[in-house]
């Protein structure tokens, strides 16, 4: 009826402020004098949108009450039967069981009688929907039978997390084993008889009683069955009063009760992400709780470690759209429609690097997909390349024969310092006269990429690279390339979290679960690698500190490289696609800035050791310039100069999470040739190589876009 809302502009008070500023921009044509009585039509989607928007949605704060009472009583059900199983009387745990499942019952009935009176008693009784939903009852019976027998093997936070994989086959309904098919059956009848059409559809209460029916008669049943098997093994099938009067298995009983009914809302009420989300912070919480305040024997560290890989991993695929979710949403009346959504998480890789290189305002390197394709190739084999050939060049030498890091970066930057100078003054060949003729505009060329002011903003972006290459190559002299690649990966959360923080980079949830799975599973490598090396290595207490000492300063330098590569590439991006300017002048600024940093450091790096040998070695004017070097040393110069350029192309065109995805292939291939064809002296074992393959999976997860929904 908005024929009859009046066109002038509505009363609204100054405290309701919000609500005007939101009606002017979902609906500027109520305020419009002027308009049309079918140009208000359309306002009533609008208006609908618009009401409650500042006010916290009733159904959101109902789903994580809901959530936050599920987990605290699934919690509590896991960690007390899990005590009950382990302390208490063997034939008591499954009359704990039986009694839950009376009480159950007896709830139910008391709610029917109090809500609905007798006709409700009846329907909590009625023999033909009990029957129905048997083999639901007798299912879940049968898993709370099994997991009573499996809490005597495993803790509750370990079974919980087991249980969780159950996502995995429920999403794509594949069925494993026959555990997997009696829960997934259990699950999916469950859901089919709480949501049924509303010709028959009963109260909650009802319905949860019907099923418990099935459940005490399935547990009797199992009861006498596993008894009986306890008097044919010559266990105890008795218990003492003591045992049975025994306060702490009441609780038990009443706490599991109560849970089940709370479950039954989850499932009833919530929907599937929802039940998902809940069973993933129950594991977390059934598993990490017992670690942090109750006194036990001491945990692995890798197994907690994997335990929340495992958690993160579900969350990830409970997040991610299902196919029905990616087809376009159809147009709404009125003319209000929604936009089509975004499928970044479905698109490959090296086209989603092209297709965000389109939208960059600045001047683009490559104008096509299959140049930026190209581009993108071209990194991952140079930037894979990168540290194996350095640790080529390091293996055939001693320690105090080998070369110096910083004459080789200082190599590096003056030769590519020269190809962008070259490209600046764009030389050609005269073909008849043989004469070299240079661009008429090369000296402003040259002089715009060696302009002194732009040279000197970019002296904090040289700088970090600077120290990232020097550390990296000292890295490499003590650790294998494999390794402090696989450390390097760091540089993917501390990008992320940096350019939220920074520069308010918004990421979906899917991404966030993806970098905590990174930092955890690298955290993890570390660990792992460490207890191998101590493990396998026959050494006396004099090479074991020496070897001890190597790896850690190693890792240190590694992450060393990794901070300062992040923090220059996050001021490299921002100076690249902010300020105006070609490709070519840009990358001399900063290489010319990374020349005059490592001449100061040629000056001052034998002043900053103690040790005369250590100061002889980095002393140039004493040992000669190119100490050390040979055929293997040159190549890893002339590598990587272009794998600088393609870097910075990169950079330029596609945002530095992208480019930090794309080198989550290369170093997978850096581990694979380590493993399999350079000889190291740090050991291979299969948990490191397990460990390396989980944090290359939780790289894949990650889907960067260009806008990708929030969290």
């Amino acid at each position: 009826m908005l024929f009859c809302v009046p066109l002038s502009t509505p009363d609204i008070s100054p405290s309701s402020g919000t609500l005007k500023r939101s009606l002017r921009q979902r609906a500027p044509s109520l305020f419009d004098e002027l308009a049309a009585p079918h140009d208000v039509l359309p306002v009533s989607s609008s208006l609908r949108r618009v009401v409650g928007a500042g006010q916290p949605h009733p159904e959101l704060r109902r789903m994580a009450w809901l959530m936050f009472l599920f987990v605290v009583l699934d919690t509590s059900k896991g960690l007390l039967v899990s005590w009950s199983a382990a302390h208490s009387c063997v034939a008591l745990v499954p009359i704990a069981l039986c009694a839950k499942n009376l009480l159950s019952i007896g709830f139910g009935l008391v709610m029917a009688a109090l809500l609905d009176g007798m006709p409700g008693v009846s329907r909590c009784l009625d023999i033909r929907r009990s029957l129905r939903v048997f083999p639901v009852a007798a299912c879940f019976c049968a898993a709370q039978m099994a997991m009573l027998a499996a809490f005597r093997a495993f803790n509750a936070g370990s079974l919980k997390i087991m249980a969780q994989v159950r996502l995995l086959y429920y999403r794509h309904q594949v069925l494993i084993s026959a555990d997997d098919v009696v829960g997934f059956r259990a699950e999916c009848r469950s859901n089919g008889f709480l949501k049924l059409d509303a010709s028959e559809r009963a109260p909650f209460y009802i319905q949860k009683t019907n099923i418990m029916l099935g459940e005490v008669v399935t547990s009797f049943m199992l009861t006498a069955l596993y008894l009986q098997g306890l008097a044919s093994e010559g266990g105890a099938t008795s218990c003492g009063w003591e045992q049975v009067s025994d306060r702490r298995n009441l609780l038990v009983v009443l706490v599991w009760a109560v849970h089940g009914w709370m479950a039954g809302i989850i499932v009833k009420q919530c929907s599937a992400v929802v039940k998902n989300l809940s069973h993933i912070l129950s594991a977390a919480v059934m598993y990490f709780f017992p670690l942090a305040f109750i006194a036990a024997p001491v945990n692995n560290g890798p197994v907690s470690a994997c335990a929340l890989l495992v958690l993160i991993a579900i969350m990830v695929w409970a997040l991610a759209p299902t196919v029905r979710e990616k087809r376009p949403l159809p147009q709404m009346h009125h003319g209000v429609h929604f936009e089509q959504p975004n499928n970044q998480l479905s698109t490959p890789l090296l086209k989603k690097v092209a297709s965000s290189s389109a939208s960059v305002a600045t001047e683009p390197v490559a104008d096509d997909e299959g140049s930026v394709t190209l581009h993108v190739l071209g990194f991952i084999f140079l930037d894979a390349a990168k540290p194996i050939i350095v640790s080529w060049a390091h293996s055939n030498k001693v320690a105090d024969q080998g070369f110096n890091g910083v004459t080789l970066i200082l190599v590096q930057t003056s030769i590519s310092t020269a190809i962008g100078l070259l490209v600046a003054a764009k030389p050609s060949l005269s073909l008849p006269s043989l004469r070299v003729q240079l661009h008429p505009g090369y000296r402003e060329r040259v002089y715009r990429c060696l302009e002194p002011t732009a040279v000197g903003r970019q002296l904090p972006v040289s700088f970090c690279l600077v120290m990232s290459k020097l550390c990296l190559i000292m890295a490499l002299e003590k650790l294998d390339a494999g390794s402090v690649r696989v450390l390097c990966q760091s540089s993917l959360p501390l990008v992320g979290v940096a350019g939220a923080v920074l520069y308010g980079r918004r990421y979906s949830a899917m991404q966030w679960c993806s970098l905590a799975g990174v930092t955890v599973a690298l955290g993890c490598f570390y660990y792992v690698k460490h207890e191998v090396k101590l493990s396998s290595c026959m050494y006396d207490q004099d090479g074991g500190h020496a070897s001890s000492c190597a790896s850690t300063s190693g890792t240190v330098l590694a992450l060393s490289s990794i901070s300062f590569n992040c923090l220059g590439a996050l001021l490299a991006e921002k100076f690249l696609k902010k300020r105006s300017g070609h490709l070519y002048e840009q990358k001399v600024q900063l290489v010319s800035g990374e020349v005059l940093f490592n001449i100061f450091l040629l000056f001052i790096m034998p002043f900053l050791f103690s040790d005369p040998a250590k100061r002889s070695f980095n002393n140039v004017f004493e040992r000669g310039f190119f100490a050390g070097w040979d055929i293997r040393v040159l190549i890893c110069a002339l590598v990587w100069i272009p794998s600088g350029w393609t870097a910075t192309m990169l950079v330029k065109v596609v945002p530095l999470l992208t480019l930090n995805v794309c080198s989550s292939t290369d170093w997978l291939g850096s581990m694979c040739f380590v493993m399999f064809h350079v000889s190291s002296h740090l050991p291979t074992q299969a948990a490191v190589e397990s460990v390396s393959v989980n944090e290359c999976f939780a790289w894949a997860s990650n889907s960067p876009g260009r806008k990708p929904p929030t969290c």
